[in-house]
C-alpha cells in the first residue's frame, strides 16, 4: 500500500513572473528576448500532445531554439500534474511530484533529482520574462515517453505505459474457483500540515519550522543544489497556504 505524504521544498523563494496572453495561429511569428539580446523568431507551430491530448499555450508557445523544442515551465510542469516553484535569488525552477524533485538553474546544462546530477544537451533560459524548460530533458527527468514527429511538428508525452492484456486460456475442466472476501481497508489518520515558516533571507537566522495537527510518523530528507533541503513527510497531506 503506498502512502501517502506531502513533499515540501524549504527555501526563501520569490514566487512570481509576468503575464499576458497571446493567440498563437498555424505559424507563430514573434519576437524572443532572451541572453541579453532580441531575436526575430518566425517557425511553423510546435504542437504539444500529452496522452492524445493537445495542450492549448497560454502565454507563450513552445518555441525551437538551437534545434531544441523548450516549452513553458509553469504550464507544462502542470499539465503533467507536477507542483511548480520559482527561486527568484538563485534563478532556479522546481518541478515537483509524488516521486521526484527537480531543479533546474537556468543557462547551466546540470540539472538535480532528488538531489542528484544530470545533464541537458540545452539548458533552460528565461524567454520573454517566461521560464522555458527543454522539453526531452524534463520528460527524461519524469520518466515519460516523448516522441517528435518532425513533418506535423508535434511533440507527443505519453505519462501511461502501454500494455497489451492477454486473453486467458479456458481449462479443460474447469472448476469453480473460490471468491475471496474483499479484505477490510484500514482507516488512515493523516496529520495535516498547516504551516510552514522560513527565513526572510539567506542572512537571517537559517530557522525553518512546520506545524502540524498532530505527531508525524517519519519524514526522509533530499538535499539539493545551494544547500537547499526537501522533506518528505509520510502520513500527512496539505493544510497550508
Amino acid at each position: 500500500m503506498r502512502h501517502k505524504w506531502k513533499r515540501l521544498l524549504l527555501t526563501t523563494m520569490a514566487v512570481g513572473m509576468l503575464s499576458s496572453v497571446t493567440a498563437f495561429a498555424a505559424n507563430v511569428s514573434m519576437n524572443l528576448f532572451y541572453n541579453g539580446k532580441n531575436h526575430a523568431y518566425n517557425a511553423k507551430e510546435i504542437v504539444v500532445k500529452i496522452d492524445g491530448k493537445t495542450m492549448t499555450p497560454k502565454d507563450m508557445p513552445a518555441v525551437a531554439i538551437d534545434g531544441r523544442t523548450l516549452l513553458p515551465m509553469r504550464q507544462i510542469a502542470q499539465e503533467l500534474g507536477c507542483e511548480v516553484t520559482w527561486n527568484e535569488e538563485a534563478k532556479q525552477a522546481y518541478v515537483i511530484n509524488d516521486d521526484y524533485t527537480l531543479v533546474f538553474e537556468m543557462n547551466k546544462a546540470t540539472g538535480y533529482k532528488n538531489g542528484k546530477t544530470f545533464t541537458m544537451d540545452v539548458p533552460p533560459m528565461i524567454v520573454n520574462d517566461r521560464t522555458m524548460l527543454p522539453v526531452r530533458a524534463l520528460a527524461s527527468a519524469l520518466d515519460l515517453n516523448i516522441q517528435w514527429d518532425d513533418a506535423t511538428r508535434t511533440v507527443s508525452i505519453k505519462t501511461t505505459a502501454n500494455t497489451t492484456p492477454t486473453t486467458p486460456t479456458t481449462p479443460t475442466n474447469p472448476t469453480t474457483p473460490t471468491i475471496p472476501t474483499t479484505p477490510t481497508t484500514p482507516s488512515v489518520n493523516y496529520v495535516t500540515l498547516n504551516k510552514v515558516t522560513v527565513p526572510a533571507s539567506k542572512t537571517a537566522e537559517q530557522t525553518f519550522s512546520v506545524q502540524a495537527s498532530g505527531a508525524v510518523s517519519s519524514y526522509e530528507e533530499v538535499y539539493v543544489a545551494d544547500n537547499k533541503i526537501v522533506l518528505d513527510f509520510y502520513g500527512a497531506k496539505n493544510g497550508y497556504h
